[in-house]
């Protein structure tokens, strides 16, 4: 094989960007190149066995560990690029070759995705769940659907989306207020489930309120959690929830769609369950746990 002039250095950082591993690849360390993404791959897989991706320190975790690989990434085959000198070129340093690792990595990636290794998030887009949730803040969410009960943020499916095609790729997200077999009655605001009926705390001005909402806690169970309200919005409820569905309902309770419109929420709809607030444009909310 033919000898060439050693490396760019530039360009071994700027293919290093574009995809992690092809500097590597390009200077001729094919191991390391091998290497890279599987590692990165099974280090998320460990973090999203255990969990940890739907945390904000898991995120956190991930992060670093990103950034880290990355400025390997792009360090390591500078410095080789510039102590090899001449370059024999090897057999895989042919363009389709580029491009067939180029195209392995983005499968692997999306597949990684896909199957919630790097966990799952979402962005407020109403205030339905205002105070828990703002307008804009950006949310994780695991993949669990069992064990769910009273009071979790979940994050779902509408029912019968398939047949709304504005609802196919849309999530939406509020609290379970009654499980399989509870009773639930909710009247003047005013929640009892199976008999036993919610406490009430008024709190302060809502910040921002500027539709005279009342600012309370709402308590049953030893589950607390803050709940707007209007008295004039009011809605009223007296049902059974059926097996395999759910009572859901927004923490804004006046401008909240939810089961008191719509119905029953189906399990099979529930996509996980909200975990934390990774990001807020009020910086003190960002790392706040959701589910508590």
């Amino acid at each position: 094989m033919r000898l060439i002039k050693k490396r760019k250095a530039w360009v071994v950082g700027l293919v290093s960007l574009i995809i992690p591993g092809l500097g590597h690849l390009y200077v001729g360390n094919l191991k390391k190149a091998l290497l890279i993404l599987p590692t990165f791959i099974s280090i998320c897989f460990l973090l999203g066995l255990f969990n940890w991706l739907s945390t904000f320190y898991g995120i956190i975790i991930y992060s670093i560990t990103f950034i880290g690989l990355l400025i390997f990434t792009v360090i390591d085959p500078i410095k080789i690029a510039r102590h090899q000198g001449e370059y024999q070129l090897k057999s895989y340093n042919r363009w389709y070759v580029y491009v067939l690792y180029y195209i392995t990595i983005i499968i692997m990636l999306m597949l990684a995705s896909e199957n919630g290794i790097f966990g799952y998030k979402y962005k407020i887009a109403s205030k339905s769940m205002l105070p828990t949730l703002e307008n804009g803040d950006l949310i994780l969410s695991d993949n669990d659907s069992s064990d769910l009960k009273f009071g979790d943020v979940v994050i779902f499916k509408y029912p019968n989306f398939e047949k709304n095609p504005a609802y196919v790729n849309v999530a939406y997200v509020k609290r379970i207020i009654a499980v399989p077999g509870d009773t639930i009655n909710y009247n003047n605001d005013q929640l009892t489930i199976n008999g036993v009926k919610a406490k009430y705390k008024k709190l302060n001005l809502y910040q921002n309120n500027s539709n005279n909402l009342e600012y309370k806690t709402e308590k049953i169970n030893n589950k607390s959690y803050g709940i707007l309200l209007h008295k004039n919005l009011s809605s009223t409820v007296n049902t059974t929830v059926p097996d395999d569905q759910y009572f859901v309902m927004g923490d804004n309770r006046a401008k909240s769609f939810d089961s008191r419109s719509w119905g029953f929420l189906p399990k099979e709809n529930i996509l996980g369950k909200a975990t934390y607030i990774w990001f807020s444009n009020d910086t003190k909310r960002i790392g706040e746990k959701i589910n508590q």
